[in-house]
């Protein structure tokens, strides 16, 4: 895999704070990593692109913004790992007595959190960057991500963010996109199969009524809810924007915080999630027997994302 790194002063260049006598060598793995993590974000396509203008020296903010990410998560990921010394005994941490001590861990955490942060920052301003340039920017335009987002009843972190505060963050949107697109597919048993197959087509094509924006509206406001049904019980709370988190645990002071997020916890956010979808499906519902009088086929019925099954690895 080509990295987007030569030396340790390119990675110091995003990571200031680097000690000086720090070693390119030992942060190869963590970089190689972080950058199959960046992939996943935006396709083999951009990445290579990304790659072939690094080496040619060109295409300076492009490298830069796929640069920050990458060097800011291997750094946290590195720090875990450097944090103790790996010997033939095991695992141990040393301490020069007269000049040094170690942190508390509420500080490693603190530490961690706003590492993470920078983290999150970076990835937003990457995909801001692909998306103001995404006609020059083929690759991105055609990418698995992109395409078919115009016709998404949510279709960017902004309009996911005005019904469910996520930071606006644009990383955490792309991540959870496959369960906003997987939601999308669902709410066809809400407003029927030929009133939604029209509905697609004629938002594809910019031609919506003013029946079909309302229908459109009351869907927007149902999808996000569902979504983070799904994501608080799927994705580690690390991944979760801090508008999320801070809703539900207000003692927790960072996403980072040693002592993990209960079961109880992640039911009720679940749970909250649930049924702020379900007061909009009610309403969806109503709309749609007012629009078709005497149609039985848009009872209520409540998504239960708590039966479904999955682990996390």
């Amino acid at each position: 895999m080509k990295i987007l790194f030569r030396d340790i002063e390119e990675f110091r260049a995003c990571v200031p704070w680097l000690y000086k006598t720090a070693e390119f060598e030992r942060f190869v793995l963590d970089i190689e990593l972080a950058t199959e993590d960046l992939i996943e974000v935006i396709g083999e396509r951009v990445y290579d692109r990304v790659v072939k203008a690094y080496e040619e020296g060109t295409g300076e903010e492009l490298v830069r913004c796929c640069q920050l990410p990458v060097a800011l998560s291997a750094y946290l990921s590195y720090c875990a790992n450097g944090d103790v010394s790996h010997e033939e005994s095991g695992r141990k941490v040393k301490i020069d007595k007269d000049s040094e001590s170690l942190p508390w861990q509420w500080m490693i955490d603190q530490d961690n959190a706003a590492i993470r942060a920078k983290v999150g920052k970076a990835v937003d301003r990457l995909i801001g960057f692909l998306d103001k340039h995404v006609d020059e920017i083929e690759e991105w335009k055609e990418s698995e991500r992109r395409k078919g987002m115009n016709e998404l009843f949510v279709r960017s972190a902004a309009e996911f963010d005005d019904i469910v505060p996520i930071d606006r963050s644009r990383g955490f949107f792309l991540r959870v996109l496959p369960y906003v697109r997987g939601v999308d597919r669902d709410m066809v048993k809400y407003v029927g199969k030929e009133r939604f197959g029209a509905l697609k087509e004629a938002m594809r094509e910019g031609t919506l009524d003013d029946e079909q924006g309302r229908i459109v509206e009351l869907c927007r406001e149902v999808v996000p809810h569902l979504v983070m049904a799904k994501a608080v019980r799927r994705l580690s709370v690390q991944v979760l924007p801090d508008s999320v988190v801070t809703r539900f645990d207000s003692e927790r002071q960072t996403k980072g915080a040693s002592a993990p997020v209960s079961a109880d916890l992640i039911a009720v956010m679940e749970n909250v999630y649930t049924k702020d979808a379900n007061r909009g499906i009610v309403e969806l519902q109503a709309y749609m027997k007012e629009i078709v009088p005497g149609n039985s086929s848009h009872e209520r019925r409540e998504t239960d994302y708590g039966r479904e099954k999955f682990f996390t690895v």
